[in-house]
C-alpha cells in the first residue's frame, strides 16, 4: 500500500507542473482554442494547437482514475491513442456496476472534450512534495 500512496505523490508532483502549464497557456490562448476537440476552420493550426488538449486529456484520465478504479484501462488502450471523436473512452467506463454507471452518467462529457477553458474538474493533488522542495528553495 505504501508503494502506491508513493507513486500518487510523485504522479501528482509531475501533475502540478502540468496544471500550471495547461493554466497558462489557456491565459495566452484565444477560448476557442482552449477546448481539446478544436474547430480551426480555415485557422492556421499553429496558431490553434497547445499543450492544452494533453494536459487536459491527462487531467479527464486523472479524474476518472479517482472515480473509479482504473486497472483494466492500461492493457486495453496502451498502444493506441484514444480520440475524443470516437466514443471508446465513454464505451470503456460503461460495463460497470450500477454505483459506478451512476458516477460515470454525471460526467459532463461535452464540457470535458469541447468547453473552453479549464476543465469542469480539477481533481485534488498532493503538494507534500512539492511544498517540500519550496520550503527548501526559500531557505
Amino acid at each position: 500500500m505504501a508503494r502506491v500512496k508513493n507513486n500518487h505523490k510523485f504522479l501528482d508532483f509531475d501533475a502540478i507542473d502540468g496544471r500550471k502549464h495547461m493554466m497558462d497557456a489557456i491565459e495566452e490562448m484565444t477560448p476557442g482554442n482552449t477546448p481539446p476537440v478544436l474547430d480551426i476552420g480555415d485557422e492556421d493550426p499553429d496558431d490553434s494547437y497547445s499543450s492544452i488538449a494533453y494536459e487536459k486529456g491527462f487531467t479527464l484520465l486523472l479524474y476518472l482514475e479517482r472515480l473509479i478504479f482504473f486497472k483494466a484501462y492500461a492493457p486495453r488502450f496502451s498502444s493506441r491513442i484514444l480520440t475524443p471523436q470516437s466514443d471508446e473512452l465513454k464505451d470503456f467506463f460503461m460495463p460497470y456496476s450500477e454505483d459506478e454507471k451512476k458516477v460515470i452518467a454525471q460526467i459532463d462529457w461535452y464540457a470535458w472534450f469541447h468547453r473552453a477553458g479549464l476543465p469542469p474538474v480539477l481533481p485534488e493533488l498532493d503538494t507534500s512534495m512539492s511544498c517540500d522542495s519550496q520550503n527548501l528553495a526559500s531557505l
